[in-house]
């Protein structure tokens, strides 16, 4: 059990919740240590208008998949440049699509749903603002496209 566990709660709600503060991030099948946000997860479809015949009213039906932006943080080591490599990699053409996570924890830290995000490649790595007079971790930032999203949830 991880260091933030901690028991379920118990009475008449019960429960054990997920908390924004207890997930995991995967990257080509390897957990990512470190990581302090995941943002942008989200799935969107596009519509498209239409009208049939002398029918007046305005419909619309479901197009496409909008693909979408996940912005992935962690405190950056000299020991891990692998996200550096990662963009570099396919900053020099090398642009092979590969998979990510998202795996949600619950109080105990047992895994209870997870986002399989396909066809990810990185579109931008930036490194956080380098300041003298603060003792702050540094932080670095990778923002990936994803095309589309398969949640599974966990048995218990």
């Amino acid at each position: 059990m991880p260091g933030w566990g901690r028991a379920e709660k118990s009475g008449e709600k019960g429960g054990d919740h997920n908390l924004s503060s207890h997930f995991d991030f995967e990257l080509e099948g390897t957990k990512q240590k470190g990581v302090t946000s995941v943002s942008g997860l989200e799935n969107a479809l596009q519509t498209v208008d239409f009208v049939n015949g002398n029918d007046t009213t305005v419909r619309s039906r479901v197009a496409r998949n909008k693909s979408g932006n996940l912005v992935v943080k962690r405190y950056y080591t000299a020991g891990d440049d692998d996200w550096v490599q990662y963009h570099q990699t396919h900053l020099k053409g090398d642009t092979k699509r590969g998979t990510a996570s998202v795996i949600l924890k619950n109080m105990a830290g047992e895994d209870t749903g997870r986002f399989d995000l396909m066809e990810v490649q990185p579109i931008r790595w930036k490194l956080g603002e380098l300041r003298s007079d603060t003792s702050g971790n540094l932080e670095e930032e990778l923002e990936i496209k994803f095309e589309t999203v398969k949640y599974t949830p966990m048995a218990k």
